[in-house]
């Protein structure tokens, strides 16, 4: 509770002076911006603000898959949820996803700031940092600072020692901020204020998802029941050519270890269909909906391009279809071939570098046969022309990244076979998705350690001036406030 009001004092200089008086736990009230990332990322009705005008604060990032880029972590990375359930969040201790920091804002001044990872049910502390003297956001020169802080964690699920924890770990990410009034309790984790917290649970969940049923509903629809030792997440519908994504549906199971049934629109073609978990865990499965039974048998194959010019050091590439569309499974497999590699190479992608002047013929072939046994093929003729004049730095540099490119490709194929999972290019289509995430990350950290260092430095030069202030200067002030009100905080546990 809050009590405010003035003081008066008459007499040869009459004084107003303005108190705050607080009673009860100074634990209880908010240590942070009153702002909730997740009903945020959720409910567009939502339209939380901050103190200090950001526009998101008091998040978790995560780096998923190893990925590179850093994301803001919402349980569903598929598919939009109706809704925010904590029992959903999950993270897999095998798959190289990695909680990358703690993200958060300070209204208030705290002596220790805490982040730590607990097994829910040991109580067992797989991670722990400490950081002192944290302030919160404050004004200066106009302009507010040190309104954005974080801690780094780095997690990938593991215990103290580095160890994948088991699948079905319960832990708790918490972030403590303690005011300085709390400095004589040694462990600060006996305080149990609510406004000290901010906390995310979090499973580890190294089980995949399946599809434990399928069957045509009405109107060209699928009707896909799934099942995950936890919550279902997110099926995804892929094209034939295993990377177009034509639909994502949110499963947005409620119950935990139960089948859901999810209606998706079926292509009148062969697709797939992947269905992810919270913690990114997938299957992949395919369906023939062309109304023909799957065959071993090719009846044709064709280019998109059957003439191609190319300038010495250009690439172009060719895409080969090979029918019909009901193949079994790796059936459509192709090999590339060109006539004279010294004129034109080719990568078992399709894609062509030219090399010197010259015609050749690249010619494409399928490895499954007909009917009749035979391997079928396509060619195309290629016919590479010398490059305009130009810096003869500059064309041996394009020539040398042509080259590199083309070769990198071959050598990526050796290692890999050529059959691109549903799960590569929907992950791949994710991370484009929220790349602006991670700049916008990256940027508010830097304008931060900026903001930080110049009012550090400026409060720095307060302190000498006031260090050399005279004992007139001193006398002045003294005048000088007698004249202006004076707050004064009474009462309670606060001393911030």
């Amino acid at each position: 509770m809050y009590v405010d009001g003035f003081i008066y004092v008459k007499g040869n200089v009459d004084l107003s002076i303005p108190f705050l008086a607080f009673y009860g736990s100074w634990m209880d009230s908010s240590m942070y911006e009153p702002f909730d990332f997740m009903q945020y990322a959720h409910d567009p009705d939502y339209h939380g603000q901050t103190y200090v005008g950001l526009s998101e604060t008091n998040f978790l990032s995560i780096y998923p898959f190893g990925e590179d880029n850093e994301m803001y972590y919402v349980p569903n990375l598929f598919a939009d949820d109706d809704k925010y359930i904590a029992d959903r969040n999950a993270i897999s201790s095998l798959n190289g996803s990695v909680l990358g920091s703690q993200y958060y804002s300070l209204i208030r001044n705290a002596n220790r700031v805490i982040m730590s990872i607990t097994d829910k049910n040991t109580g067992e502390v797989y991670f722990e940092n400490v950081e002192y003297e944290n302030y919160a956001s404050f004004v200066y020169q106009g302009e507010w600072k040190n309104y954005f802080q974080w801690q780094d964690l780095f997690w990938a699920g593991t215990d103290a020692e580095g160890n994948p924890l088991e699948d079905g770990t319960e832990v708790e990410i918490t972030l403590e901020a303690v005011p300085s009034y709390y400095d004589d309790v040694e462990d600060p984790k006996t305080l149990t204020g609510k406004g000290l917290y901010l906390t995310t649970p979090m499973a580890i969940d190294n089980t995949k998802p399946v599809i434990a049923d399928a069957a045509r509903g009405e109107e060209g629809k699928y009707d896909i029941t799934v099942y995950d030792n936890r919550y279902a997440a997110a099926l995804l519908v892929v094209d034939s050519d295993k990377s177009t994504i034509l639909g994502r549906y949110p499963v947005n199971q409620e119950v935990k270890d139960q089948d859901v049934v999810v209606s998706i629109e079926a292509p009148e073609d062969v697709f797939y269909v992947e269905v992810f978990d919270y913690a990114g865990n997938a299957s992949v499965y395919r369906f023939n909906n062309t109304g023909h039974a799957d065959t071993k048998f090719v009846t044709s194959i064709t280019v998109d391009k059957e003439e191609v010019e190319l300038e010495v050091g250009k690439t172009a590439s060719v895409t080969a279809t090979v029918a019909p569309k009901w193949l079994a499974e790796g059936y459509n497999a192709v090999e590339w071939e060109s006539s004279d590699e010294s004129v034109v190479a080719v990568s078992q992608s399709g894609k062509m570098l030219g090399r010197k002047e010259g015609s050749a013929v690249v010619t494409v072939t399928t490895l499954a046969t007909d009917k009749k046994g035979n391997n079928l093929s396509a060619q195309v003729k290629v016919t590479v022309v010398g490059k305009p004049s130009t810096n003869e730095s500059e064309t041996v540099e394009e020539k040398k990244a042509e080259t590199t490119e083309v070769q990198a490709e071959k050598i990526e194929e050796k290692k890999s076979s050529e059959d691109v999972s549903a799960k590569d290019a929907s992950v791949e289509k994710e991370a484009e998705e929220v790349k602006e995430d991670k700049e916008e990350v990256k940027e508010e950290k830097k304008s931060q350690d900026e903001a930080v260092a110049e009012a550090s430095e400026a409060v720095s030069t307060e302190d000498e001036a006031a260090n050399e202030s005279s004992a007139e200067d001193s006398e002045a002030d003294s005048e000088a406030s007698s004249d202006a009100p004076t707050e004064e905080v009474s009462g309670g546990e606060n001393d911030d």
